[in-house]
């Protein structure tokens, strides 16, 4: 039996990188997986999810759009156990210090990385008080805890939020049985970081600084995602686990 078995779950950003990885552990694990992302399906080019019974495209920034996702997961199973919000961008090369930063890179990261976060944690919440049980895990990012992000404000305010938010809910709902946790992984190779290609001299100083000497994988972050996801993570609020390869260490 797996560790998930029977729980239903929600991942945003589930067309690539971590959330998609994410979303293959958890199905793996026994859960059934609702896929959201704004990658039309047809077009979403993997064959792996070519049986993906759940996929839904859907605009994070959009509540209508966000709505409608969350009333189907009801229609279809009644419930919602876990939820993870991947779903995020990092506009590399438009995103700058607040002096250089347009006011529609700005707009734009927040939307998708802040606001797109809260809003399905709030139509997942509301799904998940009635049964006073569930898990939201949120991704963050390093650039959130420190000020190592001095070249991305825009990408570094919007998960500064995540984390925030992410505390604020613990406090305000673990009384009522739903546990809010945040994953910060490090550099990982997944579509929004391919950018980092063109620049080897980048990919080297990241890699040099991780204790682990390596970029991560978006399987390296699965693990962490089920625990907090499972029952084995019961008792376990409020937190933000860490997974860079020790990066913020060095």
């Amino acid at each position: 039996m797996g560790r998930l078995e029977g729980k239903v779950a929600v991942v945003t950003g589930a067309a690539g990188g971590i959330g998609e990885a994410a979303a293959k552990r958890f199905a793996e694990e026994g859960a059934a997986v609702f896929s959201f992302d704004q990658v039309e399906y047809a077009k979403a080019g993997n064959q792996a999810w070519q049986d993906q019974k759940f996929y839904l495209e859907v605009d994070v920034t959009n509540e209508e759009a966000v709505m409608r996702a969350f009333a189907e997961v009801h229609r279809q199973f009644g419930r919602l156990d876990v939820l993870y919000t991947c779903a995020g961008i990092e506009l590399m090369g438009a995103d700058n210090p607040v002096d250089a930063l347009n006011l529609e890179v700005w707009a734009r990261t927040l939307a998708v990385n802040l606001t797109g976060v809260y809003l399905c944690c709030k139509h997942a919440v509301r799904m998940m008080l009635p049964r006073s049980s569930g898990s939201v895990i949120n991704c963050g990012s390093p650039n959130g805890i420190t000020g190592r992000g001095w070249r991305y404000h825009a990408y570094s305010a919007s998960k500064g939020g995540v984390r925030s938010l992410t505390k604020a809910m613990a406090v305000a709902y673990g009384p009522k049985g739903i546990r809010v946790n945040s994953i910060v992984p490090g550099t990982v190779t997944t579509p929004m970081t391919a950018g980092l290609a063109s620049d080897p001299e980048r990919i080297a100083e990241l890699t040099q600084r991780a204790a682990l000497r390596r970029l991560a994988r978006p399987e390296d972050i699965t693990g962490v995602a089920v625990f907090l996801a499972s029952d084995e993570s019961e008792y376990v609020t409020g937190s933000t686990y860490v997974v860079d390869g020790g990066l913020l260490i060095t």
